[in-house]
């Protein structure tokens, strides 16, 4: 009978043990859920140069219209404009495209 009543009272105390222990790790995932929740902003809830910052965007090949250029290609990506390029003569567009999006000048430094 000792033995029996020796082995209920591990069992009382192991179960008050692991109440304990279940208590406070509840208690220490609801603090780190609330101070998490305080830092946390929704991705509704941010302005579109957060997100900008946050996020990237990606770029294919199709998005562009490519224009070759003393061996380099050029690539463009609005469609207005590469249509309107493509109206003008080859050299014409070449002073163009080598102007505006390779940074070069017609003027010798």
């Amino acid at each position: 009978m000792n033995t029996s009543s020796f082995e209920h009272i591990v069992r009382i105390q192991f179960n008050a043990l692991i109440m304990t222990v279940t208590k406070r790790t509840i208690k220490s995932k609801k603090r780190q859920f609330a101070r998490r929740s305080k830092r946390e902003v929704l991705f509704c809830e941010l302005s579109d140069m957060k997100q900008l910052e946050c996020g990237t965007t990606d770029n294919y090949s199709c998005d562009y219209i490519s224009f070759e250029v003393l061996n380099n290609t050029i690539q463009v990506s609005n469609e207005k404009l590469a249509v309107a390029l493509h109206k003008l003569s080859e050299k014409q567009r070449d002073v163009i495209l080598l102007r505006y999006f390779q940074g070069m000048s017609d003027q010798g430094d």
